[in-house]
């Protein structure tokens, strides 16, 4: 059994420090991740995603009750995408701050700095999700939904 490992908290860069660590520390191996939570900072996110890109990690995630924002982006980056029966998945335009630390300009201009990026990550799931971070409105997905549309590749029961 593989163990799992809890997303960071998005918003607090010290865990999104010490998860990149992680996931470069194992890069070789297939890394199961519980995305549940609540979203957060997109910087973070791009940085996360950089790192996964650029190591090529295969990831299996999961949610067992829901992920929203930024945590159902990490969710649509595993190949295997497994949500429990009853849990939610959450996707909204992306809202991008004016104040945003634009530090790192290699990172964006490797990744894109608006939707396109996770625009990506979404086509690569379903084209027609696309729409959901291109618009205003919040977007709630049921497990069946998710099932229904491709975002999860697996329904599962909790125990």
């Amino acid at each position: 059994m593989n163990n799992v490992v809890m997303a960071p908290c998005l918003d607090n860069n010290d865990e999104v420090k010490t998860f990149i660590e992680y996931l470069v520390d194992n890069c070789k191996n297939e890394i199961h991740l519980l995305c549940d939570g609540p979203g957060g900072d997109l910087e973070n996110l791009l940085k996360i995603l950089f790192y996964i890109n650029f190591y090529k990690i295969k990831l299996v995630t999961y949610i067992a009750s829901s992920a929203s924002s930024a945590n159902s982006m990490l969710f649509c980056l595993g190949a295997k995408r497994n949500m429990a029966k009853h849990s939610l998945f959450h996707l909204h335009a992306i809202q991008m701050q004016v104040d945003i630390d634009i530090s790192n300009v290699k990172l964006f201009k490797m990744l894109g700095s608006n939707n396109n990026v996770l625009s990506k990550i979404l086509k690569d799931i379903d084209p027609k999700l696309v729409k959901y971070v291109n618009n205003s409105k919040e977007n709630y997905f049921t497990y069946e939904d998710c099932r229904k549309n491709g975002i999860c590749t697996n329904v599962f029961n909790l125990v």
